[in-house]
């Protein structure tokens, strides 16, 4: 990557992880009351552990900002189903 597109790149990948962060809380917090918080938070660690793994593999911009999409998935589940597991049991 050159050095003067690492900034762009950067943000490209940040803006896109923080839209499937916004998008996707709300879409998690119903899912979880509907199949469960448990079975919920196991998917988000393994989305979370597929998107780690696959991180090794990127080779180019496109599939760096897909993986970091991907990643922000498991992070939003994650992310929803931690508050939610605080405000159940306080």
């Amino acid at each position: 990557m050159p050095d003067d597109q690492q900034g762009q790149i950067s943000g490209l990948a940040l803006f896109a992880s923080e839209i499937v962060l916004l998008v996707m809380s709300s879409v998690v917090g119903a899912m979880s009351d509907r199949l469960g918080r448990r079975s919920v938070l196991a998917f988000g660690a393994v989305l979370l552990a597929i998107g780690y793994v696959w991180y090794g593999y990127v080779d180019s911009v496109t599939t760096l900002v897909a993986m970091r999409m991907f990643m922000a998935l498991g992070i939003a589940v994650i992310n929803v189903m931690i508050g939610a597991l605080m405000a159940d049991y306080p």
